[in-house]
């Protein structure tokens, strides 16, 4: 292990013996963290748990494997959005063996970004969910499209209880002493105050589309924010990056909403939803 370094690669497959410990891949990863090791992982179990904290390479299930950690059958709508769910803990290539009928890669470089920017893709992910599971389903979708409007329709007509947008914008940030982008994907994912226009211009149009509800998200930080996204068409709104700046922040809009409100002669929040619309 301390021979290895930036580019090289180690493969950790099989399962872990009752004597050794099953966090036993997750300790090897740890202590290469930061060498630039890219480790590959092919277990199951509690060990593979454990790597996911580890956020390797590239993880390895079989179909059963899945189906054992989400507790659900495997049919290809569930497995596209199970693959994500892996991505979003932070692996950044999951390769799923399925014996005689090939294999499915979701890797870093936007492989899984097509389930969202297709509406037939992101309606079969939606109506296999919805199959799977009796709770309301929200789909959150990818601002990255052609065409907004035509994603939310396809996931409201297969049973989408709701539709939350945005998700995050693709961007990009490099070091300028090193020449190297600073996120080691390359492209990451872009929030905060400069997607708000964005995302209320997307909800003002989902509004116009969709008879679901819609929750608003990116650049929320101020109860004028919200407002402007409710008047938009938000039902309700999502804070996210403004938590990171001030631990507070959703306290504060709360806090604020009500002065905001009777200054500019508002009775009921319900009251403004979508009224940006002629």
């Amino acid at each position: 292990l301390d021979r290895l370094g930036e580019g090289d690669v180690l493969v950790m497959a099989g399962s872990v013996p009752k004597s050794v410990p099953d966090t036993i891949y997750a300790q090897i990863m740890k202590r290469l963290s930061g060498r630039g090791v890219l480790c590959i992982v092919d277990t199951s179990g509690s060990p593979f748990l454990h790597v996911l904290e580890e956020k390797p390479f590239l993880i390895k299930p079989s179909l059963r494997e899945l189906e054992e950690i989400f507790h659900c059958p495997m049919k290809e709508g569930v497995l596209l959005s199970s693959m994500i769910a892996l991505a979003q803990r932070g692996v950044r290539n999951v390769l799923v063996s399925c014996g005689e009928h090939g294999a499915y890669l979701l890797d870093e470089h936007g492989g899984g970004m097509a389930f969202g920017q297709k509406p037939e893709a992101a309606a079969e992910v939606c109506a296999a969910v919805k199959k799977a599971c009796r709770k309301p389903v929200y789909m959150k979708l990818s601002p990255n499209v052609t065409s907004i409007t035509e994603i939310a329709k396809a996931c409201e007509e297969a049973g989408a209880d709701g539709i939350v947008l945005i998700n995050t914008l693709l961007g990009m940030r490099i070091e300028p002493r090193t020449g190297k982008p600073i996120v080691s994907t390359g492209a990451a994912g872009f929030s905060g105050p400069a997607v708000k226009p964005i995302a209320v211009r997307m909800v003002y149009q989902v509004y116009e589309t969709v008879k679901c509800p819609i929750i608003g998200v990116g650049g929320i930080a101020t109860a004028d924010d919200v407002i402007e996204m409710m008047s938009a068409g938000a039902t309700a709104v999502e804070v996210g990056a403004a938590n990171l700046v001030d631990p507070y922040a959703c306290k504060n809009i709360i806090e604020e909403l009500p002065v905001k409100m009777e200054a500019y002669g508002i009775e009921r929040l319900s009251d403004i939803i979508g009224r940006a619309h002629v």
